[in-house]
């Protein structure tokens, strides 16, 4: 009896000192997590806007421009840009945006991140596009079999008449109304343009408010920069017109989705206006990988990809790649035909900024007199 007695107490006491370990384990775990928690350092917030640093600084930068001769390409952007936002004065694209839209700024980073999943802002792939490529960049391909391809989508194919019969595609007097006629009037190459730019054509509507003009202009600039893109393409960097064109009419077009995002969540937030610095920081960071995103989304090549991005970081990565040479050359000609259309600078001041900086001499200089012959005959220069 005496020994298990004994016995018990030695299994209270032993079993009070692990309950007394076990629970000094605990408190010494339980300090330092306490102390863990108190000295870990708190991630600080990134500011939404300062993130948004735009492309190599091209449009919210500052250059020196006393005159024609250093008027850079991407001086005649920043002006083109400007107009379109509601012609405010090029210096407001270097302002630095309102703190209080950082709000806007952090949801059009979460929307353009994850652009797949908002189909309202990313077009669909044309589901033409593969067949049509394939045909166009076959040499042995003819007029009819491009046509056949058009004709198998109704609404392709009165969107073709359409673009057709504008006056930035059509050819003489009367009005376009087959096929057929288009193919006659404008040729194989023609034909292709604008059934590029068929496939692509945004919806543009923006409504009425600020920046109402922004789409339009940015899609007129969009088919003389994917114009001239094929052209510089062609006789400056022997590569493929088509892909080239189609590269330039998705940048134009990332162009009008950014907007869009940006409009929508500046609309989403009515105490807060739209100011064009905050628009073009957010279309010169954006822009180029919203291409991007766009072109593997429809499954195109790696190479079209780099053209696009390349918009952004060619400076900073020393970026060589023909597609991506034409691009920016056709989005400077195109700002520079829009800004003579606007009757903002003269045809002469516009041909000497561009073979200023293209360095290619004679052959620029031939190029930029066909587009001024082509879409500035009737023009107030």
């Amino acid at each position: 009896m005496a020994v298990q007695a004994h016995e018990r107490v030695a299994s209270r006491t032993m079993n009070g000192s692990i309950v007394i370990l076990i629970a000094g384990a605990a408190v010494a775990i339980l300090g330092v997590v306490i102390w863990v928690f108190a000295t870990r350092r708190k991630p600080e917030r990134i500011d939404p806007i300062a993130a948004t640093t735009g492309a190599n600084r091209g449009l919210t930068g500052t250059r020196n421009t006393g005159g024609v001769a250093t008027l850079a390409w991407d001086e005649a952007l920043r002006r083109f840009v400007a107009f379109t936002l509601d012609d405010a004065p090029r210096e407001a694209l270097s302002k630095t945006p309102d703190p209080a839209h950082a709000p806007v700024f952090e949801s059009v980073a979460a929307i353009l991140t994850t652009l797949e999943a908002r189909p309202e802002y990313i077009p669909r792939r044309p589901s033409l596009l593969p067949k049509l490529m394939a045909t166009v960049n076959d040499s042995e391909s003819s007029v009819l079999e491009i046509s056949r391809i058009i004709a198998q989508d109704p609404a392709l194919t009165g969107n073709l008449l359409r673009i057709a019969n504008s006056p930035f595609y059509k050819v003489g007097g009367s009005p376009i109304e087959s096929i057929d006629r288009a193919v006659t009037l404008v040729g194989v190459q023609g034909l292709r343009s604008v059934i590029a730019s068929a496939l692509l054509q945004p919806l543009m509507a923006a409504g009425a408010g600020i920046y109402s003009r922004f789409p339009e202009f940015c899609w007129d600039h969009t088919l003389y920069s994917a114009v001239t893109a094929e052209a510089h393409a062609t006789q400056i960097e022997r590569a493929e017109p088509f892909i080239s064109q189609l590269v330039g009419l998705l940048y134009g077009l990332s162009a009008i989705v950014v907007f869009r995002i940006a409009r929508d969540q500046f609309a989403a937030r009515p105490g807060l206006i739209a100011d064009p610095g905050s628009m073009a920081r957010l279309l010169e960071t954006w822009v180029p990988p919203t291409a991007g995103r766009i072109a593997v989304s429809w499954e195109l090549s790696e190479r079209i990809q780099y053209a696009l991005e390349s918009q952004t970081l060619a400076l900073e990565l020393q970026m060589e790649n023909s597609l991506g040479r034409s691009l920016k050359f056709g989005r400077v000609t195109g700002a520079l035909l829009m800004l003579c259309r606007l009757g903002r600078i003269t045809e002469s001041e516009a041909k000497a900024i561009l073979v200023a900086g293209a360095g290619q001499g004679a052959h620029i200089d031939r190029l930029w007199d066909r587009f001024a012959i082509a879409y500035l005959s009737n023009q107030p220069a």
